[in-house]
C-alpha cells in the first residue's frame, strides 16, 4: 500500500483548478485550514520516507525545462511584412527559452515564437488600408516589440467564459489587442494558414464586452465576445508572460 502512495503524482490540472478557486475567493480561510489540518494529521501517520519523496517531487517541480523554441514568424519575415526594425534582433526582449512549467512544451498548446513589432492599429491601417479597420483605424496605442512565445492553436476553443478562465495555464495571459491584429495580418501576408476563428483580446468596447478579432476570408473582422461565442467560433491566443511586456 505504501509503495502505491509513494508513486502517486499530483495531476497538474487539479493544482490549476485549486489556484483558480483560491484566486476567485470561492474558499474561506477556515475551509482551507480544515483541509490542510486534516491532510497534515493523515501525513503524520505515514512513514518518514514518504516525506523524502514529497521533498524530491518539490525539487523536481522547480527544475527548468528547455523549450522547443520553434520560430513561426522570424525577425526578417516581420521586417518584410511591415518595415525595418528599430532594434537589432539581438537587442529585442525575448521570451525565456526554459521554464519550470511544462505547458510551454505541451503539444496540446503548440507554443511557437513570433517576432512582433508592437505597431499601433493606425500604423497598420496606413500600411494595409484594404483590411476592414472600422473604428480602430484611428487607434494610436502601441505595444512592446519583442520575440513572443504564443499559442494560437490550443484547447481553449468554444468554451464557456468560466471554463476558459479555469483552464487558462499558469504563467500565461492573452495576447493584447494590437499584437493579435499584427500577428493575424503578418500570418496572412506570409500566406501561413490561419484558423477562421475569433480571438479574444484585452480590449473592451463601450458595452464592456470583450472585443474579439479574426481574419475571415481575407477580411479583418472585429466582433464582441457574446456574438463570437454564439457562432461557436471563439478562441484564446495565449502568450507566455514575461516582465518586459509591461
Amino acid at each position: 500500500m505504501e509503495e502505491n502512495i509513494e508513486k502517486q503524482e499530483l495531476n497538474p490540472e487539479f493544482i490549476i483548478r485549486l489556484q483558480v478557486i483560491v484566486s476567485d475567493g470561492r474558499v474561506t480561510n477556515e475551509t482551507l485550514e480544515s483541509i490542510i489540518s486534516s491532510l497534515e494529521r493523515d501525513g503524520r501517520r505515514r512513514p518518514k520516507k514518504i516525506n523524502k519523496k514529497v521533498f524530491i517531487n518539490s525539487v523536481e517541480a522547480q527544475q527548468k525545462y528547455s523549450l522547443k523554441n520553434e520560430i513561426l514568424i522570424s525577425y526578417l519575415e516581420s521586417a518584410r511584412v511591415w518595415r525595418t526594425w528599430k532594434l537589432k534582433e539581438i537587442e529585442l526582449p525575448c521570451s525565456a527559452n526554459e521554464s519550470s512549467n511544462k505547458i510551454f512544451s505541451d503539444p496540446l498548446f503548440n507554443f511557437v515564437k513570433v517576432f512582433l513589432q508592437g505597431i499601433s492599429a493606425s500604423e497598420m491601417a496606413k500600411k494595409y488600408p484594404n483590411y476592414d479597420w472600422g473604428q480602430y483605424r484611428k487607434s494610436t496605442a502601441k505595444s512592446t516589440a519583442g520575440a513572443y512565445l504564443i499559442s494560437y492553436k490550443n484547447e481553449l476553443e468554444n468554451l464557456s467564459h468560466s471554463a476558459t478562465e479555469e483552464l487558462n495555464p499558469q504563467d500565461c495571459v492573452r495576447l493584447d489587442f494590437n499584437l493579435t491584429i499584427e500577428f493575424l495580418i503578418t500570418m496572412h501576408r506570409l500566406k501561413i494558414d490561419l484558423p477562421e476563428i475569433y480571438y479574444r483580446t484585452t480590449f473592451t468596447n463601450g458595452h464592456r464586452d470583450e472585443v474579439c478579432v479574426g481574419l475571415i476570408k481575407g477580411r479583418l473582422v472585429f466582433m464582441s465576445e457574446d456574438k463570437a461565442r454564439k457562432l461557436n467560433q471563439i478562441a484564446t491566443m495565449l502568450v507566455k508572460w514575461e516582465k518586459w511586456m509591461l
